[in-house]
């Protein structure tokens, strides 16, 4: 729902800028509105999901690495179709926690989107130097109103956090390979 929200507000300001071809400083406030507005929900999200991301995160982590290292450990002594069962939850588990931080992502992109349509609009609108004063005020309004996801305050849910999922477990990986 916010990502939709992201992305109708995009859509907006993109077409509001193609029609009139000048900036209406109305305009601007109701963005700015909305923006802030946007903000706060994902402020809201934060304090009422954000342990529970947080928990997810590093549950999941944990249960992968948990199946793996029996899966590795035990391989020649289980079944065949023990060890698939595993690997199968293994990527769910996986699957899930990808799903969510891409989730989050995509409002995040939804909202550097909309920024890039605000800075684009701003090389084909005759503008003069007041509304460029205001235009530049808009653009460090939307920086500071960023929405930014976070597990408990932890630290930041985005997709550069695949990564650094991927190195615990490779780490992990080489460690129990090397016993």
């Amino acid at each position: 729902m916010i990502r939709t929200r992201y992305k109708n507000l995009g859509k907006m300001v993109q077409v509001h800028f193609e029609r009139r071809r000048k900036i209406h400083l109305d305009a601007l406030k109701r963005i700015q509105y909305t923006v802030r507005s946007l903000k706060v929900t994902v402020d809201g999200y934060n304090e009422l999901f954000g342990w529970t991301n947080l928990f997810n995160i590093c549950i999941s982590l944990a249960k992968m690495l948990n199946l793996t290292q029996f899966v590795l450990t035990r391989m020649s002594m289980v079944k065949f179709s023990l060890n698939l069962l595993n690997l199968s939850f293994i990527t769910w588990i996986l699957g899930g926690t990808v799903i969510v931080i891409f989730m989050m992502d995509s409002v995040l992109m939804e909202f550097e989107n909309m920024t890039r349509v605000c800075r684009n609009a701003k090389s084909f609108l005759k503008i003069t130097h007041l509304e460029e004063l205001k235009l530049n005020e808009c653009f460090r309004f939307f920086e500071q109103n960023a929405p930014e996801f976070t597990a408990a305050k932890h630290f930041s849910i985005k997709r550069s956090l695949l990564p650094g999922i991927l190195k615990v477990f490779v780490n992990f990986e080489v460690a129990i390979i090397g016993r």
